[in-house]
């Protein structure tokens, strides 16, 4: 992540965000109209971006993401996925794709792009189960993402799924297994055992209500 040069040492950037700057909406809105002060700054805009994403303040995200592209003419791939990410959360799905294709076609080999397009189109299919298209393009995305080096479980899983959907039995199963491979040698933590927990259900070792169970937070069953 670039930082600012300076010649005297300072705790952080000068146009840096407080957590406090971050607490609310409100706050995020406030910011986002002072964005002249900050939005030359990569660092901080990321941080925007992440916290107004997180807090479901979509629009707000995508503002600031478009402001940072055409005002300050910053080119960060991730900038870009995040206002795609922004868009696709809205329903706005195909001038996401119209983002993140674009990306694709700079660079194909990126794990997330594919990820997030393939999101959009499992989004259309979501929509509209009858266009098993979206489906089959979702399934590609995630495949391909999957198969860039070192794999990682989140399209691996999503491709599972997909292929499972697509009734490709065999070819769910033989990508679920390569997941849980993976998730073995990653750290305990929700979303690997989550994703888990899904491939046992692709491969047909669990039933969803059993892994629901299992992951629900204990003591907050009424």
């Amino acid at each position: 992540m670039p930082k600012k040069s300076s010649t005297a040492p300072v705790s952080k950037p000068p146009n840096s965000l407080e957590a406090k700057d971050l607490g609310d909406a409100i706050a995020l809105c406030n910011l986002l109209k002072r964005r002249a002060q900050w939005l030359d700054d990569l660092e901080t805009v990321r941080t925007f971006l992440q916290r107004a994403l997180s807090q479901g303040e979509f629009l707000m995200a995508y503002d600031a993401a478009r402001a940072a592209i055409e005002e300050c003419h910053l080119t960060d791939v991730w900038v870009r996925q995040r206002m795609a990410l922004a868009l696709a959360q809205m329903g706005a799905t195909s001038r996401a794709q119209v983002i993140l294709s674009s990306l694709v076609a700079s660079n194909s080999k990126d794990c997330e792009t594919l990820s997030l397009l393939g999101r959009t189109y499992k989004d259309q299919w979501c929509a509209d189960p009858s266009k098993s298209g979206y489906l089959r393009q979702a399934f590609e995305c995630y495949s391909q993402a999957f198969k860039i080096e070192p794999p990682d479980y989140y399209p691996g899983i999503n491709a599972a799924t997909t292929a499972l959907l697509l009734n490709e039995t065999e070819e769910a199963k033989r990508i679920a297994r390569e997941v849980l491979q993976i998730c073995e040698a990653q750290p305990d933590g929700y979303w690997r055992n989550a994703t888990i927990a899904e491939a046992l259900i692709v491969l047909g070792k669990a039933s969803s209500r059993s892994v629901a169970m299992s992951l629900w937070p204990r003591g907050s069953l009424r």
